[in-house]
C-alpha cells in the first residue's frame, strides 16, 4: 500500500495553520472562534435529536445551563478540580436528565413534545435564578479557569486550543455514532416510527438514548462555555438561547454534521458582520437568515452538496465533449 504524501502534506499544513491562528489574529477573533467551537458541539447535539431522530426541542438551553453550572459549582468549590472530570460531570448530569426527558417523547409527539421541552427550559431558568445558595441567583457566579493538576488554562490562546481539541473529539465520536447501527436506528425513527418498529427498532430504547446523547453534548458545550466566559448567569440560558440552537441546525442543515458546523458559524458570524449597524442589526440578520431558509430549504450543507454535484456534473460533461 502506497503512502499518500499529498494527503499527509495537506493535513500537516492544516495543523500548522490551526496552531498559528492565535498568533496571526487578535484576541477577539480567537475568542469568537472559541465560541463557534462551543456552538458546534451544541449544534451536533441538537442535530442528533432533531436532525437525525426527528424530535424538535426548544428547551436545550436547560441542558446547556446545567452543564455550565455544574462546571461552575465544582470549579468554585474545589480549587484545581480537573476540567476533564468537570466536563464529564456536566455532560453526564445533562444526559441523565435528558434520558428521563426522553420518556416524554414516548407519551407525546409533535407540538406537544416541543412544548414539553420548552417547559423544561423555563423551569430550569427559574431554578438557576432562585436557588441562590447553589447558583448565586440572578447575580450569577464566577468560574475558575480550567485546570489539569498544576496546569491552568488562563489565556485565550490556551482556552482556544483546549476547546477546539475537545470539539474535534466530540465531532469524531458523533460522525462514528451516526454511521453505526444506533445512528441508522435514529434515522429510521425519524422517517417512520411505525416502520422502525416493524423492523424491530425499540422506540423506548432509541428515543431515550437520542435525548441522552443530545443532552450530553449540550451539557459539555455548556461546561466549555462556562470555562471560556469565566462567569455564568441565568440570563445566558433563557429561551432565546434555545431558539438559537434550533436556528443553527435548521440553517446549517438537518441531519448533517457539516450542517452543524456551518449553522454555528453563520449564527455567530452574522452579528459580527452587522455589528456596526446599531439600529438595523437585527433587521439585516433576520433578512439574511430568512433568505437562507427560503432559498436553501435543505440548509447550507444541502446547498453545498448540490453545488459540488453540479460542478462534478459539468466537469463530467466537459470530459465527454472532449
Amino acid at each position: 500500500m502506497n503512502f499518500n504524501w499529498n494527503k499527509f502534506l495537506y493535513f500537516a499544513l492544516a495543523i500548522v495553520l490551526f496552531l498559528a491562528i492565535p498568533f496571526l489574529f487578535g484576541k477577539y477573533f480567537v475568542f469568537v472562534l472559541s465560541v463557534i467551537c462551543i456552538f458546534i458541539v451544541v449544534s451536533i447535539g441538537m442535530n442528533i435529536l432533531t436532525g437525525y431522530t426527528g424530535v424538535l426541542s426548544l428547551g436545550h438551553q436547560a441542558f446547556f445551563g446545567i452543564g455550565a453550572y455544574t462546571v461552575a459549582i465544582v470549579a468554585s468549590r474545589i480549587e484545581g478540580f480537573p476540567f476533564l472530570i468537570g466536563l464529564l460531570m456536566a455532560g453526564s448530569l445533562s444526559g441523565m436528565i435528558g434520558y428521563f426527558m426522553g420518556f416524554a417523547a414516548l407519551r407525546t409527539s409533535g407540538v406537544y413534545l416541543t412544548i414539553a421541552t420548552l417547559a423544561l427550559g423555563i423551569i430550569m431558568e427559574e431554578v438557576f435564578s432562585e436557588w441562590i445558595s447553589l447558583t448565586g441567583g440572578s447575580a450569577g457566579m464566577a468560574v475558575l479557569p480550567p485546570a489539569l493538576g498544576s496546569i491552568r488554562f488562563d489565556s485565550s490562546t490556551e482556552l482556544f486550543y483546549l476547546i477546539s481539541f475537545i470539539t474535534a473529539i466530540m465531532f469524531f465520536f458523533a460522525v462514528n455514532l451516526i454511521a453505526s447501527n444506533i445512528g441508522r436506528a435514529f434515522v429510521a425513527i425519524r422517517e417512520s416510527e411505525i416502520s422502525a418498529q416493524s423492523y424491530g427498532i425499540s422506540l423506548v430504547k432509541y428515543k431515550t438514548l437520542s435525548f441522552a446523547i443530545s443532552a450530553f453534548y449540550t451539557g459539555v458545550g455548556g461546561g466549555l462555555y462556562a470555562y471560556l466566559m469565566k462567569y455564568v448567569a441565568p440570563i445566558d440560558f433563557n429561551i432565546h438561547a434555545g431558539i438559537q440552537f434550533v436556528m443553527a441546525v435548521i440553517i446549517g442543515g438537518l441531519g448533517s454534521m457539516l450542517g452543524s458546523i456551518l449553522g454555528a458559524i453563520i449564527l455567530l458570524v452574522l452579528p459580527q458582520l452587522f455589528g456596526g449597524i446599531v439600529y438595523w442589526q437585527q433587521f439585516f440578520i433576520g433578512v439574511v437568515l430568512l433568505m437562507i431558509i427560503l432559498l436553501l430549504p435543505e440548509g447550507l450543507s444541502g446547498g453545498y452538496y448540490r453545488l459540488i454535484s453540479w460542478v462534478r456534473h459539468r466537469l463530467q460533461k466537459r470530459k465527454e465533449c472532449v
